[in-house]
């Protein structure tokens, strides 16, 4: 028996439970921009490696807001699901009532990026401290 895929939203993944709580305001129907998907395609590819297992450690949500640093764009969740779909990555809901997801995906390379913006981040604020402290 094939494994179903589920429905890729602009959001995420289609919560069923959410159909009747307009305060969540599912975008039923509404799928993810093309550019964006192929953006998020064009990261995966760069970025991140296939492994056999399903990878807990980055979720969805989070990934999408690493290409956006990357790309300066604003992406969806659901661009990032599509993508990693269309790049033939395995995917595992979050939760049932989620639009995020798991896959099976290493994040060696995403983590050491991450790890190095964070100390350029930290050396500059301290020298931007230094210099002020410095100034007469």
């Amino acid at each position: 028996m094939k494994k179903q895929i589920p429905e890729v939203i602009n959001n995420g993944l289609y919560v069923k439970s959410w159909e009747k709580d307009l305060s969540h305001d599912q975008e039923k129907g509404i799928k993810p921009k093309k550019e964006n998907v192929e953006t998020c395609r064009r990261c995966i590819r760069e970025w991140i490696d296939i492994r056999k297992s399903i990878n807990k450690n980055h979720n969805s949500y989070g990934l999408k807001h690493f290409v956006e640093d990357l790309y300066e764009g604003d992406i969806s969740n659901g661009a990032f699901i599509q993508a990693a779909l269309d790049e033939g990555y395995q995917i595992k809901p979050f939760g049932p009532d989620s639009p995020n997801a798991y896959f099976n995906m290493s994040f060696v390379r995403i983590d050491r990026e991450v790890k190095k913006r964070k100390e350029e981040r930290y050396n500059r604020r301290k020298e931007e401290m230094y210099n002020k402290a410095m100034m007469p």
